[in-house]
């Protein structure tokens, strides 16, 4: 009910491929689209931030503590994958191609939504707001179209077009803050609070900056997500859905500082080791 279909269909097109195997299909799905991710992540920093060393988002992308990106049926890095490509044919003027990339990301995380913001900047960024009230505008009605076509099979099955939202209240998602949701029944869910308060701040602080240093419609993205992301009434997984916000590494690369950059390649990997063996011991790392 909450999870959006492509990857898992993406999944059941490769099994035949990884010898009937779900799992090594996952894995396999998964490896392709983060090597895919990584080169369009490096083709838009050349492209668009020539100013950036190509091969340093990609470094930081690598290092993030909790993609756990080559494991099976994670959609990370599908979805990173459709939102570069998305990105990168809006900044190339191509709303139509950047449109049907969004509808795909929708199709597999309601956080393909977010992207429709972005694209929406960059129409009025290169075109100016007339293009609003203009036909250049119709190629971004096709971008929701994935999440749209998930809540009307929600409606068509189970006579329900909101059922998503309804079975998200038993994740804790129903936009409202209960002090259930907060309490620390151990040691690890502290762990876990405390580092998503912490990205959680850093997401929002890079946001700001990236609004002045990168692009306005990179910044909109990246607080639209939060906001929605910390609307829900819980914090529950906020790290891994920051983590899927891509001018976090441009930004990281653009620091000028080596040591700046060095100290967050480090902390980055040190948390990405802790998060590995609590992973192995059967933790929540999500």
């Amino acid at each position: 009910m909450v999870f959006f279909p492509l990857y898992p269909l993406l999944i059941r097109a490769a099994t035949p491929l990884a010898g009937g195997d779900p799992v090594l299909a996952g894995w396999m799905v998964s490896s392709v689209f983060l090597v895919l991710a990584a080169a369009v992540l490096v083709r838009l920093a050349q492209r668009f931030h020539p100013e950036i060393d190509p091969l340093m988002p990609v470094l930081f992308l690598l290092a993030i503590p909790r993609l756990l990106s080559s494991m099976p049926f994670i959609r990370n890095p599908f979805f990173f994958f459709l939102s570069l490509a998305a990105v990168y044919y809006a900044r190339e003027e191509k709303f139509l191609t950047a449109s049907l990339f969004v509808a795909l990301a929708s199709a597999t995380r309601i956080a393909g939504l977010f992207l429709c913001v972005l694209l929406l900047v960059e129409l009025i960024q290169s075109r100016g707001w007339k293009s609003l009230f203009s036909r250049r505008v119709w190629p971004l009605l096709i971008a929701p179209s994935g999440a749209f076509g998930f809540f009307c099979y929600h409606w068509a099955a189970f006579g329900d077009f909101f059922l998503y939202l309804k079975i998200q209240y038993n994740w804790g998602r129903d936009f409202e803050f209960a002090a259930a949701d907060y309490m620390m029944r151990n040691s690890p869910y502290w762990i876990n609070m405390v580092t998503d308060l912490l990205f959680m701040a850093l997401v929002i602080v890079m946001g700001l900056l990236a609004l002045k240093r990168l692009r306005i419609s990179y910044g909109l993205y990246m607080l639209v997500s939060m906001g929605i992301a910390l609307s829900t009434g819980t914090f529950l997984a906020v790290t891994r859905y920051s983590m899927m916000l891509f001018p976090i590494y441009l930004m990281a690369a653009s620091m000028g500082s080596v040591l700046g950059r060095g100290a967050w390649m480090l902390t980055s990997v040190l948390l990405l080791a802790m998060n590995i063996i609590a992973f192995l011991n059967h933790y929540w790392v999500g």
